[in-house]
């Protein structure tokens, strides 16, 4: 019994401690290494080397897409680049999507492949692989609008020859309630300041699924898109980093998205990437033996330490919510300390300023949503708790091939 009196509280000061430093260490990183990227690479142009301008292949994969594919189309047809090509992929859509693209069949650069049945993002994007005649593969959602110099900006990069992809830079367009605000402010200072950082590092995470430009060769290379994993943007980040492919971000590759506007849309989504994350994980877990794949180690760490930390934190939240009260009850003393939840919370608002400087360049309107930072910790940090506890099970779960579920 002496032993689990002193076991059980002293795990529990160390997820207390490890739940205030791990974020105020990595927020410190963060902001160092992207403000470092800022300078030392984001104004890295093309316009410094010769024209690099190959046959580029759009792929639009689309299911029940009818709300927002006619704009998506319209913007990439009005994309400034002399040579392109856009193939849509319906993949058994049950509204009008099909419908809608066929007027589109007009302009002699978009083709539609038609598929009757539904089997999801994965296959759909590696039917279309052996129809297209670019040699660079640029993916966009449905409902994206990309910026009309998109092509110009991410397609530069794959004059050096170990360039397999290049991930662009999303932005929120439908800023219409408090939860699409907090995510401007995350897109601009989590994501972006995380796809930055990532970038000293060596090895990115994942390349946007909503903007991402591939080189075809490199996909074949892999193997294609994987069918059996939630998220295929993740997964062929990870297989191309594991075959030695470098991949970049571009933020001038800018991208206009609707993102999630209710909390139950914003759950699923959030809970699809933290499945396919786990699953990702699970399955590139080799990489931290092999002295050839080191360079990926500290986004393999990072990821497991993050998904630790919604853990722990989950916990001692719980925790310190039961012992408030009771604390109050019997007028005892309250033992939060509150200069360590102060420098968290400041390391935190520090990261989001941070990241709303250096996006001011692209998005002159996102300064507007600096007020909305406050409420990420607050809200975000413990959503991300329920989202990880109910993502944990598909670490143990067979795997299977997925496919579209829902309209967006």
């Amino acid at each position: 019994m002496t032993f689990w009196n002193h076991f059980i509280p002293n795990i529990y000061i160390f997820l207390s401690i490890y739940v205030v430093v791990y974020p105020i260490i990595t927020s410190v990183m963060w902001v160092i290494f992207s403000v470092y990227y800022k300078f030392h690479w984001e104004e890295h142009t093309h316009e410094k080397y010769e024209p690099h301008t190959p046959k580029v292949s759009i792929i639009v994969p689309a299911y029940n897409e009818g709300k927002g594919i006619v704009k998506g189309i319209k913007a990439i047809l009005e994309i400034k680049y002399s040579d392109f090509e856009v193939v849509i992929v319906n993949d058994g859509s049950r509204d009008k999507t099909l419908e809608l693209c066929k007027p589109f069949l007009s302009d002699p650069r978009v083709r539609i492949i038609d598929k009757k049945v539904n089997q999801g993002k994965a296959l759909a994007l590696n039917d279309a692989l052996p129809c297209l005649n670019g040699d660079i593969v640029v993916i966009l959602d449905a409902d994206a609008e990309p910026d009309h110099s998109l092509l110009t900006h991410i397609v530069w990069q794959f004059r050096f020859a170990r360039v397999g992809a290049v991930t662009g830079h999303p932005r929120v367009k439908n800023v219409v309630n408090i939860l699409s605000r907090i995510q401007v402010v995350e897109f601009a200072s989590i994501i972006g300041l995380l796809r930055r950082s990532q970038r000293i590092f060596g090895r990115i995470v994942t390349v946007s699924g909503i903007v991402a430009a591939f080189r075809k060769e490199a996909i074949y290379d892999v193997n294609g898109f994987s069918p059996d994993m939630y998220t295929e943007d993740i997964e062929i980040t990870w297989k191309l980093q594991r075959r030695f492919w470098d991949i970049r971000y571009e933020p001038r590759a800018i991208v206009w998205m609707d993102v999630p506007t209710t909390f139950r849309a914003f759950f699923k989504q959030r809970l699809r990437w933290a499945r396919g994350l786990m699953q990702v994980l699970k399955r590139h877990a080799g990489v931290i033996v092999s002295w050839k794949t080191r360079k990926m180690w500290p986004i393999y760490y990072e990821s497991c330490l993050s998904t630790f930390w919604c853990l722990a934190y989950g916990i001692v939240f719980t925790v310190e919510l039961i012992r408030f009260p009771i604390t109050l009850a019997f007028s005892e003393p309250i033992n939060i300390e509150f200069q360590w939840i102060t420098a968290l919370f400041t390391a935190c608002l520090l990261q989001l300023f941070m990241g709303v400087v250096l996006e001011f360049k692209h998005d002159k309107e996102v300064w507007k949503y600096i007020p909305y930072a406050i409420f990420y910790p607050l809200f975000y940090w413990v959503f991300m708790v329920i989202i990880t506890l109910f993502a944990l099970p598909v670490l143990f779960l067979p795997e299977r091939v997925v496919r579209w579920s829902s309209t967006r």
